[in-house]
């Protein structure tokens, strides 16, 4: 960990609130895709500041027969 409170590994600086290394931005605009594609569906609506819960809609059609 470096003085700045960011830990260095593999050559990349991670943070500790994001050790992806993928910008929130990026992360957001990602997820918009895959939820407009149909690769994930809504457990949970987003409330206020609580994010919503996304299933992976493939493996859980497989894992417990999950229909939309």
């Amino acid at each position: 960990m470096t003085a700045s409170g960011k830990s260095r590994l593999e050559g990349r600086t991670y943070t500790n609130n994001n050790e992806s290394g993928i910008p929130k931005a990026t992360a957001i605009r990602i997820l918009k895709v895959l939820r407009d594609n149909d690769f994930f569906m809504i457990l949970e609506e987003q409330v206020g500041s609580k994010p919503a819960v996304l299933g992976y809609q493939a493996l859980l059609v497989i894992t417990d027969g999950w229909e939309e």
